[in-house]
């Protein structure tokens, strides 16, 4: 009802009805904002005199200013346009991945299925853990939804370790990985007998006792010709003597006796 004004009055009177309108629209919006980020109150907008025009607008907004940063605390900044949120911080006195040790127990929450493969879980460990069907129970689990729930924790121990995942068994399921050595046992340059267990195009598994199986790189094999593939020289179950070159808490590399 403010604007209701005679267009004889001319454009100044018109520029003055669209200044108030503006100006009280900043109130309304002021207190609005109020209200929603800082939990404030309108009353210091609501009994300030009437505003008009640029200055009014801009004196508006400053003390829109002043009612929401006294409602922070002491010393906490306002939120800017155009952040995004902090990302969750990592738990003080979580492990690393790469601190893991197999056989080691933990505490994992699950995140989700993948189908009926298994589940996902989080393992504060900085990459996700995996748990496969057959790693939860004893007896025969159709699917992992089944016995487990999205929330629910979880004990487990690690089996394997990648750049990419976890993989676990649940702390009640027997496997025979955990009645082997642990790789503390080992050392560089310990002469070990193993037995082959698998090929890829780069290397050969050897089983030498430990809870993971060791690596032997193609490079580490004497007077192997590389264009060759590994399984016409190497198959499983062929005994062999290896040496161990280098060991991690998840891993144990070999080299071939008579390098």
């Amino acid at each position: 009802m403010l604007c209701k004004l005679p267009l004889a009055n001319g454009p100044r009177a018109g520029r003055r009805c669209a200044a108030v309108m503006f100006a009280l629209a900043g109130v309304v919006w002021s207190c609005a904002r109020t209200f929603l980020l800082a939990g404030g109150s309108c009353a210091p907008l609501v009994r300030a005199p009437p505003l008009v025009g640029l200055r009014g607008m801009r004196a508006v907004a400053a003390k829109a200013k002043e009612v929401y940063s006294s409602s922070l605390p002491l010393g906490a900044a306002g939120p800017k346009s155009g952040t995004k949120a902090p990302k969750q911080a990592v738990v003080p006195g979580s492990a690393k991945s790469e601190e893991l040790v197999l056989g080691q127990e933990l505490t994992g929450t699950v995140t989700g299925f993948k189908g009926e493969a298994g589940a996902n879980l989080e393992l504060g460990v900085g990459i996700p853990g995996w748990l496969h069907v057959s790693f939860i129970k004893n007896e025969r689990v159709e699917k992992p939804s089944d016995v487990l729930a999205v929330g629910e924790e979880v004990r487990v121990r690690v089996v394997a370790v990648t750049d990419q995942s976890v993989k676990v068994a649940a702390v009640g399921r027997d496997l025979a990985i955990f009645q082997k050595r642990p790789l503390s046992d080992y050392e560089p340059g310990n002469e070990i007998q193993g037995r082959v267990v698998g090929c890829s195009g780069k290397a050969v598994f050897i089983d030498v006792g430990a809870m993971a199986d060791g690596y032997l790189s193609a490079d580490q094999i004497p007077d192997f010709d590389l264009s060759v593939e590994l399984k016409s020289r190497f198959s499983v179950g062929q005994e062999v003597t290896v040496k161990v070159l280098e060991k991690t808490n998840s891993r144990l590399g070999l080299t071939l006796m008579g390098r």
